[in-house]
């Protein structure tokens, strides 16, 4: 109860004093090396289960060879902490559907030996006991995804499958997320046969657990659509964002065939996060982001799948469903997804919004807010009120903004509050973004959100809405 009631800065640190409590284990108050091992393990893993009760539907784990025989997962190559395999798949097991039933996904980076794989396999099938698919369903066609209510409590695997020596003589798919990404810039030879993807690396333990979700390299649209639905790849970000703008209709009907998953460039070392709503709009159906860092794009993560009761799913678009769809994301005017609409809405006022934590205990906020439009290139537009100086209790505005939305089942709004500053950059108070087709009309109350997307009750904006076709 005493948690409820801390501010954002009183749980934090007391986050923090907790864990390092909890990870001196002498009692010393002295932090060996070995215990600040244990203190990053502890957060890595309360990391995993903070995305899974944020809805989070796939995980990337990226697999590495660990001391006595044990694999571990961290992001190779970069300053984080390493922690146990079977203690992230543990923590899976335990908050997979706490925050919604359907299906999880475990995006495998595989850097592991086969030796380790097989110690993967065994702590996967050990733990998520029946909740893990190891085979095709009954009585559905392996050939096609089941839905999302057919693997309702169910967990799927994402990796690559062992190919014989024959298959890899005219194939390679045995591609991390990172190699993958290297491919697209440079093809690199191999050598001899040993270093054939999947002829030696393949645990074929670890590979049998991969049934709906096979990870292959992307060559061509042409080859893709030939490939089974079940065939999914992986694209950077870059290479994504170049597909879009240069073949978008092709990617849009890729996309309804099989499942794309877009992760962030390796250069991304901060773990900053790119804009998914670029992704969406070409249909790509897993958009990794690193949730553990907040600001507008997992807003905008957050928004798109409030719907649904923030299940993790969102249905596409009907346009974006059919294998000869024509909707260019790039290019919308008079196409398929064109609906133009046009949105009024009014920012009447504000009630209760705090002034930044950091501030003086003496400061009062002067508030200003703006609404964005989130969408296809041709919708993306962003209009903000003037500030209300010294109120922060009921700021009004009374300011009418119009925006016409060309591709409404695609756009997200996002309502940003801010404290106007004169000689800096403005400080964030709050915010909300909610996909376009749940906007009601009328007055509404929008609830504020925090820059970690919990509540920032009672804060909030009233508004009227009203939406009317072109």
């Amino acid at each position: 109860e005493r948690l409820k009631n801390m501010n954002q800065k009183d749980k934090l640190d007391h986050w923090i004093r907790t864990y390092l409590s909890k990870a001196d284990q002498n009692h010393d108050n002295k932090m060996s090396y070995e215990e600040v091992q244990k203190l990053l393990q502890m957060i890595n893993v309360d990391l995993s289960d903070q995305a899974l009760n944020q809805g989070c539907r796939c995980v990337e784990l990226d697999c590495w060879d660990g001391d006595k025989g044990e694999p571990v997962i961290y992001h190779g190559h970069t300053f984080t902490s390493k922690v146990d395999f079977v203690d992230v798949i543990e923590t899976i097991n335990e908050y997979a559907f706490k925050a919604s039933p359907y299906p999880l996904i475990l995006s495998l980076e595989n850097h592991c030996s086969r030796e380790q794989q097989m110690v993967m396999a065994r702590h996967l099938r050990s733990i998520l006991g029946d909740k893990l698919v190891t085979k095709p369903l009954k009585g559905l066609d392996s050939c096609y995804l089941p839905s999302p209510e057919d693997l309702k409590g169910r967990i799927l695997v994402k990796g690559k499958k062992g190919k014989t020596q024959e298959q890899c003589s005219s194939s390679s798919s045995d591609l991390s997320s990172s190699e993958e990404e290297a491919s697209q810039k440079q093809a690199k030879p191999k050598t001899n046969e040993e270093d054939k993807p999947g002829v030696s690396r393949r645990s074929p333990e670890l590979s049998e657990l991969v049934v709906y979700t096979r990870s292959v390299p992307f060559k061509s649209f042409e080859l893709s659509a030939k490939s089974p639905a079940t065939d999914m790849s992986s694209f950077p970000e870059s290479v994504a964002l170049r597909l879009i703008k240069d073949s978008g209709t092709h990617f849009i009907r890729h996309n309804s065939h099989q499942l794309s998953r877009i992760y962030p460039s390796s250069q991304r070392l901060g773990s900053s996060n790119y804009n998914p709503q670029e992704m969406w709009n070409a249909g790509c159906q897993i958009v990794a982001l690193n949730f553990q860092t907040p600001g507008e794009q997992m807003d905008l993560n957050q928004g798109r799948f409030r719907q649904n009761g923030l299940c993790g799913y969102v249905l596409k678009p009907p346009f974006m469903c059919q294998p000869d769809s024509v909707f260019n994301p790039e290019n919308v005017g008079g196409g398929p997804g064109h609906r133009p609409v046009k949105f009024t809405v009014q920012i009447i006022s504000a009630q209760q919004l705090p002034k930044p934590e950091w501030d003086k205990p003496t400061s009062i906020v002067d508030p200003q807010v703006r609404v964005e439009i989130h969408g296809v290139p041709i919708d993306n537009m962003k209009k903000e009120t003037p500030y209300v100086g010294n109120n922060g209790f009921n700021p009004r505005w009374d300011c009418t903004f119009n925006f016409i939305v060309h591709a409404p089942d695609l756009a997200l709004v996002r309502f940003v509050v801010e404290d106007h500053d004169f000689t800096s950059s403005n400080d964030f108070l709050g915010q909300y973004t909610l996909p376009f087709s749940s906007l009601h009309t009328g007055y509404r109350h929008v609830p504020l959100l925090k820059l970690d997307g919990s509540s920032l009750s009672p804060a909030s904006l009233f508004i009227h809405v009203k939406v009317t076709p072109c």
